[in-house]
């Protein structure tokens, strides 16, 4: 089933806009659901210039992320990841986690943005 979210100009989700009543102000609806998450996640990761693995977010959305791999070389160093969330309140955007998450950096870039300009934001 397609999630077609409407957001106000400012990216927050309305609550108010159904497919039979729409509010007053200005949306824009883009569909967010893990599909089209997934299909963001592999198309970024295609566009990296090194080899990733591709994982399910098992204690969320089970949408896809991007596994970077490990800054160490022991397999207990938390891995790198990246990624995007779909269907939250604020508009979402890419994501980058270092370290397992102890530090993580957003883009700026939402869902519809081009996967070359993502890539080149991770790289």
């Amino acid at each position: 089933m397609t999630t077609w979210i409407a957001r106000h100009a400012d990216g927050r989700r309305c609550l108010r806009a159904t497919s039979t009543y729409d509010c007053p102000r200005t949306h824009t609806y883009v569909d967010e659901s893990p599909a089209a998450v997934d299909a963001a996640v592999r198309d970024v990761a295609r566009m990296l210039p090194f080899s990733v693995e591709l994982e399910a977010d098992m204690g969320g959305t089970f949408a896809l992320q991007i596994s970077l791999g490990r800054r160490g070389a022991d397999v207990d160093d938390p891995t790198d990841r990246a990624g995007i969330e779909g269907e939250t309140d604020d508009e979402p955007q890419w994501w980058f986690d270092v370290d397992g998450g102890a530090r993580t950096f957003l883009s700026g870039m939402g869902l519809l943005a081009e996967p070359a300009s993502v890539a080149r934001w991770f790289g």
